[in-house]
């Protein structure tokens, strides 16, 4: 066996054990089974193990039930229910259904509990696991007998029963015994309630489980207490309580003693209660047990008032009642999060369906235009209007409903349509002509008109092409309709219909298809008429049919030219590359003496001419207003209309009322058409000419095409073309600066000055930190003129969020990332409303990483930022922390506390965008002192020896100063700083925030 198989083998066994050790200790230990499934994620991540990472979801999200923290299990769980269904893993699945199952159920949502519960129940019935059939019906039973529902329950129960027993899991036996003592206990059978719980508690001693035997005594000893005997009640807790204190089950101890101090309480033997309920008291407190914690508040209330102590009656029935609404409101709101979450799960898959949607449609789009390619070529070379409708309507409904499809030529002397050989539902029926002069008829208003007619339910629709309907020449009457003009060179030749009995059968894509496929009728009809004319004509016009079937086969090629174009451009979201890959591939389809994308920004109102070239020259970019009426942009935005005009002079008025050239020379020939989303405007596409007739419609239909990928492109780019404009910018200035860096180095630093204010322009003032933050400080020394650190700070509503961030490098690099991270976390924060510190790091995340992939998703570039994130809320004083690589260290009453984050940075490895940041929270007392900082205060060589100054003499320095006021803290740390170094170079940037509250 070679070595790299038994390398292999050994981490699957230690995945397996690790999976196995956190499962056992999930009730027990829950804590410990959360480190141990951590231990199991890191792993599997190491070796890419997907079925680890879901194991390790798995148990995080169990344990996380265990201790009560119902919102965070149920994510994990859902998320690891996912990921188990994607790599088929049946086992876990039902581990973590029966957990989900368990955490609604511990919120008294009952009907998602068994919603749960019966999926478990189906998924074991699918894979034919019978343990996990019995484990499903202690579910089903558990939630019958807690709802009403107790001869339900038992059937549930016995059924569940009798497989356990068949596989002897005596654990499994144990929990449905409990089960069923706790039904006949609803129904009031106390002799058959004791019976099944003393048989649960026998088979819990005789496996060695001493927590499930407690659960078994303490569920007997409610029985006699409610059976008022109160001897054996009194025997069984103390029984109990035994075994807790032995096994150290802190909130059971705390329970049981509840138990005992009310009992003595009701018999009249106060005194000996007294030393229970303190105790109880005691550990629910320590182990923040809250409902035993509100109970024991009310019998203490009880016992003082039997003791006629009214202060602390008083005290103890107040801390009764605020501590069951916290205890209930947490309860609500622990229930709200799993609904808003199981929300935002769906939303989630609705909107990667919606994608991945989209992504059918186009690599659809693309081979419906090669298939048209080559259905255009076989019709352009048949010879009649019959052979034609034949051949079309054999190929159209392989692309869309095409139950009706007829060609109508015009007349010799142009007073009618004429169509030979209409076909409806595969039957080819006889000739019809439509009078021209007829405002009624939908082909004449077409063919005079020259517009398109686009109709998905003739019955409401019609009307806004005629003023009342009149009866079909041939065939029936039809719901959706297209009827498209036909013409060459503006000889107008006829008209082409598809029509369906379906309402709403037609969409902008299918209107697309036919306008394609309308050009390739026009050329074949003109070459049909050409054939059935006089042979004295055959000679004179065969050049013209020669250069039309070159043309045609040049259209094939553009055509499978644009698929291939299109393709390239969606998959690519980075901007640059996909106006570079436009501009090349439409100067091969058509004359591109200039060629612009320009964009449209409803806020602004304006259109930016952001990317043009003219005679090769790229040109600067400029903004125009849309009140500029008079320009052609302007115009195909506010219409969502193309332009072609082939003699600019004498054209222009049919679309403005003067010429205007915002730049460069005057074109003659122009094509524009609008980019859309929908019925959104995003730009414009435009090619223009300084030859006169350089266009024709198939030109026109091949930029409208381009304009649709355009679009959908740039909509997916999104934000990340404007970083990446600018980005480009300052890379270009760079390289510049470079080449004449010898001969005038005071440029780049002129330049890199100014790059400094602007980063100072960005930054918040320290005098802005104070204002938000009264005592605090900034310590911001960057180690060239510019920073690859920076700190933010921004409130929102009772909320103030701040952050210190190190990115990759310094000087301009870090500079430039940091300018990113700040305007993301401006994004997430003002535009999205995320205040949650662990959220807003992993969509910062997901952002920054695909900027990053969109720029060098070829290479082995690693960059991306560590940085820690904190969140105050100014009236409950709760801290909530998340850290990329970052931690932060609080200060309280002259002790350190280091809260760790993540070890995973911001956007640093492709591939990754999808991780989670921990959200860490705790409550801040008066006196706390907070610091956050970057690693270049702590590897800053200096001192005896110039070695590094590490975390531990931080830690002293941070110590020694944290009782001064913050800018006499401030003033010390820069001067330790400075006198650490002794004169060394700064290695890096610096930036250290403290906040006293």
């Amino acid at each position: 066996m070679s070595n790299s198989k038994r390398t292999d083998e050994s981490v699957n066994l230690r995945i397996l054990k690790l999976a196995q050790q956190s499962l056992e200790v999930a009730r027990s230990n829950p804590q410990l089974g959360i480190d141990l499934a951590k231990q199991l994620i890191d792993l599997s991540q190491k070796v890419s193990s997907e079925k680890g990472q879901a194991e390790g979801l798995t148990c995080t999200g169990i344990c996380q039930v265990w201790l009560g923290k119902y919102d965070l299990a149920l994510k994990n769980l859902f998320k690891a229910l996912e990921l188990l269904k994607k790599i088929g893993d049946p086992k876990f699945e039902s581990h973590a259904l029966y957990h989900i199952f368990g955490a609604f159920y511990f919120l008294a949502d009952y009907d998602e509990a068994i919603k749960y519960a019966l999926e478990m129940l189906h998924h074991s019935y699918q894979y034919d696991d019978r343990l996990a059939q019995a484990n499903a019906l202690n579910a089903i039973g558990t939630v019958h007998y807690s709802t009403g529902e107790d001869e339900k329950a038992i059937a549930d129960l016995f059924m569940g029963l009798e497989i356990a027993t068949h596989f002897d899991d005596q654990h499994l036996i144990a929990r449905l015994l409990d089960g069923l003592g706790s039904a006949y206990f609803n129904l009031k059978n106390m002799e058959k309630s004791i019976e099944y719980k003393k048989k649960s508690f026998e088979v819990s001693r005789l496996i060695g489980s001493k927590q499930i035997e407690s659960y078994a005594l303490d569920g007997l000893g409610k029985i006699y207490l409610a059976n008022n005997d109160l001897v054996n009640a009194e025997q069984t807790f103390l029984e109990c309580l035994a075994i807790r204190e032995e096994i150290q089950f802190m909130s059971g101890i705390a329970e049981t003693n509840l138990h005992l101090g009310a009992l003595y309480l009701d018999i009249g033997r106060i005194d000996e209660a007294f030393p229970f309920l303190e105790k109880a008291l005691t550990i629910s407190h320590e182990t923040n047990t809250k409902e035993v914690l509100y109970k024991t508040h009310k019998i203490l209330s009880k016992y003082y008032e039997l003791k006629s102590d009214i202060h602390n009656f008083v005290k103890h029935f107040k801390k009764y009642y605020a501590l069951k609404d916290e205890y209930f409101s947490e309860k609500r709101k622990q229930k709200q999060a799993s609904a808003e979450m199981q929300i935002s799960i769906l939303q989630m898959k609705k909107e990667k369906e919606l994608v991945d949607q989209k992504n059918k449609q186009l690599e659809q789009l693309s081979k419906d235009l090669v298939i048209l390619s080559d259905l255009g070529k076989t019709i352009t070379s048949l010879l009649s209007i019959e052979a034609i409708n034949k051949r079309v309507y054999t190929i159209i409904n392989d692309l869309m409903d095409a139950s009706g499809f007829g060609i109508g030529v015009v007349s010799d002397d142009k007073t009618e349509l004429v169509f030979p050989g209409y076909i409806e539902k595969g039957v080819v029926l006889s000739s019809s002509s439509d009078d021209l002069h007829d405002v009624n008829r939908l082909s004449s208003i077409c063919f005079n008109r020259e517009e398109e007619i686009v109709i998905n339910d003739f019955d409401n629709e019609a009307q806004q092409y005629i003023q009342k309907h009149v009866e079909v020449q041939v065939g029936e009457h039809t719901c959706s309709i297209i009827y498209l003009p036909l013409k060459i060179n503006d000889k107008k030749l006829g008209v082409l219909t598809v029509q369906s009995f379906k309402k709403n059968a037609y969409t902008d894509y299918h209107v697309n298809l036919v306008k394609n496929l309308g050009i390739y009728c026009a050329i074949a009809i003109e070459n049909a008429t050409l054939f059935e004319r006089l042979e004295d004509i055959v000679t004179a016009r065969t050049s013209e049919v020669i250069k039309q079937k070159e043309e045609i086969e040049r259209s094939h090629d553009n055509t499978r030219l644009l698929g291939e174009i299109g393709q390239q451009i969606i998959s690519n979201i980075n901007f640059d590359s996909i106006f570079t890959k436009l501009h090349e591939n439409v100067s091969q389809l058509m004359n591109a003496d200039c060629f612009g994308v320009r964009i449209y920004y409803p806020d602004t109102n304006e259109i930016e001419y952001r990317y043009e070239i003219e005679r090769g020259e790229l040109s600067e970019p400029l903004r125009v207003s849309m009140s500029n009426d008079d320009n052609f942009s302007v115009w195909c935005v506010k219409n969502k209309k193309d332009i072609l005009i082939n003699n600019l002079a004498k054209e222009y008025k049919q679309y403005v009322k003067k010429i205007v050239i915002p730049k460069g020379d005057a074109p003659t020939s122009i094509l524009f058409c609008p980019m859309m989303i929908g019925e959104r405007v995003i730009g414009v596409i435009t090619v223009q000419s300084f030859d006169k007739n350089a266009y024709s419609p198939l030109q026109l239909n091949m930029l409208k095409t381009l304009a649709s990928y355009t679009a959908i492109a740039l909509e997916n780019a999104n934000l990340v073309e404007h970083l990446e404009d600018k980005v480009k910018e300052r890379t270009e200035k760079i390289v510049k600066q470079k080449e004449i860096i010898e001969e005038n180095n005071k440029h780049i630093t002129d330049s890199i000055k100014y790059a400094k204010r602007i980063q100072e322009a960005f930054l918040p003032s320290e005098d802005s930190v104070r204002a938000l933050l009264e005592n605090s400080f900034v310590l911001y020394k960057p180690k060239d003129i510019v920073s690859g650190d920076f700190y933010w700070i921004e409130q929102k509503g009772n909320k103030i969020l701040f952050a210190v961030a190190d990115c990759t490098g310094h000087g301009v690099p870090g500079a430039f990332m940091s300018i990113i991270g700040f305007n993301g976390l401006n994004q997430l924060v003002n535009e999205y409303d995320y205040t949650r510190p662990s959220e807003i790091l992993t969509l910062l995340n997901k952002n920054i990483s695909n900027t990053l992939r969109q720029k060098v998703e070829d290479s082995v570039i690693r960059d991306g930022m560590d940085i820690a994130i904190c969140s105050i809320d100014l009236k409950t004083h709760e801290l909530e922390f998340a850290g990329a690589y970052s931690p932060l260290i609080i200060i309280r009453d002259g002790e350190i506390m280091k809260i760790r984050g993540d070890k995973h940075p911001i956007g640093n490895f492709v591939g990754e965008a999808e991780y989670s940041f921990t959200n860490n929270e705790m409550a801040l007392l008066p006196g706390d002192k907070i610091y956050m900082y970057s690693d270049g205060f702590i590897d800053q060589f200096g001192g005896h020896g110039g070695k590094k100054l590490k975390y531990n003499n931080f830690k002293k320095l941070l110590l020694n100063n944290h009782h001064k006021n913050m800018p006499e803290q401030k003033e010390a740390i820069n001067d330790f700083f400075e006198e650490w170094r002794a004169g060394l170079e700064q290695i890096d940037d610096v930036c250290l925030i403290g906040i006293s509250i």
